[in-house]
């Protein structure tokens, strides 16, 4: 069993109060951790009978007062279906659940389809934005005032900046930066607020896949920072769908949004399409980053974390 240790990168805080819900368990909105401790006080007295001194006690309590945060309720969760002999099936092979199962898988992260093409392009802009401040603050200002002179001598002789690299340099990078804004603005309006990501791990030697879609507005850290490159994570859920051997499921098509825009046209075709323009920033697609095949699984998320 995993340790107790989690930082979380993703969390549906909604999602854990409604599974609370429904073992009975209700919202905490406080936590009262109580403490007490014991204190003696010894007296002493005059008595006509005999001279001593007594002992007598008392309790003092103390409360502390805490939110109840979402990582705290999924504790609670986590706590309830122990409690309720309700199995979490851990990093299971996709023939072994079906549709309900509460699974915990481990294993690593890649984002799919426009999603990976949309993460790739935001750290390129980020990329491009640098370089070009780094470039203008090392190349295009004199150092002194001699440099400045020379500068302006050689902008006053005609032809001096023929074949000019450097201008041809910014111009690519420019471009290069206006095409990635484009690319950008348009998977984050064809995924809409869920992103797809694939979940590849390993179960007796063999090798199998999971795929989650998850809400922009979930996340604990900066998703782009979290899923950048690959890494490993736990995926606590619910199984939603199994897909079954020698069929396929696409992430985007399953999006609303992408339903309206793709309806009736061709999923190889438009894949083509996305796949070329990715490949002339520089971006791989391959085919499982479009589509994830059977068997493999399609998994509602409660939590991510490591």
């Amino acid at each position: 069993m995993p340790g107790r240790l989690r930082e979380f990168v993703y969390l549906d805080d909604i999602s854990v109060n409604s599974h609370l819900a429904s073992l009975g368990v209700g919202r905490p909105e406080e936590i009262v951790d109580v403490s007490e401790e014991s204190n003696e006080r010894t007296g002493k007295g005059d008595i006509k009978i005999a001279s001593g001194s007594q002992t007598t006690g008392s309790v003092d309590s103390t409360e502390t007062q805490m939110s109840a945060t979402a990582p705290y309720r999924f504790q609670q969760l986590i706590k309830t279906l122990d409690e309720e002999d309700i199995a979490i099936e851990d990093s299971p092979a996709p023939k072994k659940v079906g549709r309900s199962d509460i699974v915990r898988i481990t294993g690593v992260f890649n984002p799919m389809s426009l999603y990976k093409t949309e993460i790739a392009v935001k750290a390129l802009l980020n990329l491009i934005d640098e370089d070009t401040a780094k470039s203008v603050t090392e190349a295009d200002l004199p150092d002194s005032e001699e440099e400045s002179s020379q500068l302006q001598d050689e902008v006053d002789i005609p032809g001096s900046h023929d074949n000019n690299d450097e201008t041809s340099d910014e111009e690519a990078i420019g471009a290069m930066f206006h095409i990635g804004e484009i690319f950008e603005q348009l998977a984050e309006e064809l995924i809409g607020d869920s992103v797809p990501l694939r979940v590849d791990y390993d179960v007796e030697d063999e090798e199998h896949s999971a795929v989650v879609m998850l809400d922009r507005k979930k996340f604990d850290v900066s998703h782009r920072d979290a899923f950048f490159e690959p890494k490993e994570y736990v995926l606590f859920g619910r199984v939603e769908e199994r897909i079954p051997r020698n069929d396929e499921w696409d992430p985007i098509r399953a999006s609303n949004i992408m339903g309206r825009y793709f309806e009736d046209e061709d999923s190889e075709g438009w894949r083509e399409d996305w796949k070329e323009g990715a490949d002339g920033l520089g971006i791989s697609l391959e085919k499982d980053d479009l589509v994830i095949e059977g068997r493999s699984l399609v998994v509602n998320p409660i939590a991510v974390y490591w």
